[in-house]
This record gives structure tokens, sequence and C-alpha cells, in this order.
């Protein structure tokens, strides 16, 4: 897993693992400039990748997300599985994943 900024991460987690009932299968992943330069940045660039069919607990995930109130801001986006095999958005903004839900139950 990549290591993010602890004063992001933290959070991030926290937030993650808060929401794990829901999340199963989810992952999350960092990309855009903080994963290519040293800050500061404008912002943090975060994909939440969700199975398909799960469409209102990734919005549920993302909005818990965008409430943490961060410097720099989270700008977060989130794509099913297929989604971004379809795009291969990982690949072209080359995303690094920094949690994924170990959480086996639905």
């Amino acid at each position: 897993m990549m290591e993010t900024s602890s004063s992001i991460a933290g959070p991030l987690v926290e937030v993650a693992d808060s929401h794990s009932a829901i999340a199963t299968g989810f992952q999350l992943h960092i990309f855009g400039s903080a994963t290519k330069t040293p800050g500061p940045h404008s912002d943090t660039d975060v994909l939440i990748l969700y199975p398909s069919g799960h469409l209102d607990e990734a919005h549920q995930f993302a909005t818990a997300l965008r409430r943490l109130e961060l410097f720099p801001p989270l700008d977060v986006i989130a794509l099913s599985y297929e989604e971004e095999r379809e795009l291969d958005f990982i690949a072209f903004v080359k995303a690094k994943k920094f949690w994924e839900c170990s959480n086996q139950a639905r």
C-alpha cells in the first residue's frame, strides 16, 4: 500500500474503516499531484473503486470522505471496477492504492 501524508492518510483510513460494513470490495486510490511531487498541493485526488450494483454505498462513502475538513481538500471520484477497466483509469493517472476493505461479510 502507498504511504500518504499522515495528515491526510489517518483521517481517510479512519472514515474508510468506519464504513467497512457498506464497503465490502471497495478500494481507495490516490492520484494526481499528491503522488508525483512533494507538497504543497492544491488538493488530494481520491478514487473510490466499488463493485457494480453498489452505487448507493459508493455515494455514501464518497459523501463521508468529502465531509472531512482537510488541507489540502479532497477531490473524490468513484468508479465501478467495470468502469475503471473500460477507462484504464488507474494506469492512465498512475493512481496508487492505499486502502482496501477487509470486511468479507455483506
